[in-house]
């Protein structure tokens, strides 16, 4: 799995612990290193990064060791696991990455089972963080 402004792949069910090239601890303000999330969903969406295709799958991320909180609405953390994947409404088709190259895309089905999370509806959004007891925040930070 990509995070879609990483192009270092996270290893199938296990979180992911992000690295700088420069050998400082991450996340650094100074620096752009870490992964990066948003507060909320709706802030996902008024930003312009969520789905506009099946090549891409946003989810719910739990985030743990160094996080540091950004401006208008993400943060940005050390560590990150999968906690669910969004039904977007785009299409998970097989497809191969490269032509005759024997490698696919994963359809979010396939993800959910390799992370073993569920699959859940933008909408849904708010009760999934309720009934796990998971944070949120509005683009200032403040707790929702």
């Amino acid at each position: 799995m990509w995070a879609k402004v990483q192009t270092d792949v996270w290893p199938n069910a296990q979180m992911k612990i992000a690295e700088c090239e420069h050998g400082h601890p991450v996340p650094d303000e100074s620096c752009s290193c870490g992964v990066y999330a948003w507060y909320d969903v709706d802030i996902l969406h008024r930003q312009g990064f969520n789905p506009h295709d099946h090549t891409t799958i946003a989810g719910v991320v739990a985030g743990a060791g160094g996080v540091i909180r950004g401006f208008n609405g993400y943060w940005v953390a050390e560590k990150v696991i999968p906690l669910a994947f969004f039904d977007d409404g785009h299409p998970s088709p097989l497809r191969e990455v490269m032509p005759r190259s024997g490698v696919y895309l994963a359809t979010k089905e396939e993800a959910s089972e390799v992370w073993g999370v569920p699959i859940i509806k933008y909408e849904d959004y708010a009760d999934f963080c309720d009934e796990r007891g998971l944070w949120r925040c509005d683009e200032k930070g403040e707790f929702l």
